[in-house]
């Protein structure tokens, strides 16, 4: 998640707990929360069940309301180069 955060671009970012079990959900709520993240707005979503990898990836698709650029789905193991995103887009 830091590497998403540190893009130099605006970005929405959909937050997804799926039904975790530790205290991961309550971390990413308070971030999403707090929203300290200059040109990143967040927004925490929370499943009542486990509903597997991709159905973690189509709940957190379905939040978006009206998509105005590219999506990009990220695991939370995964680590992005710092200029995958730009000002100018992809």
């Amino acid at each position: 998640l830091l590497s998403v955060l540190k893009q130099d671009a605006e970005l929405d970012l959909h937050l997804v707990d799926n039904c975790s079990r530790d205290e991961s959900g309550k971390v990413l709520y308070e971030l999403a929360r707090k929203n300290i993240t200059p040109g990143k707005r967040l927004h925490f979503l929370r499943a009542d069940r486990n509903l597997g990898y991709a159905g973690g990836m189509t709940y957190g698709y379905l939040s978006i309301s009206a998509p105005s650029g590219a999506i990009c789905f990220v695991a939370n193991d995964v680590v992005l180069r710092k200029d995958l995103y730009t000002p100018k887009g992809i």
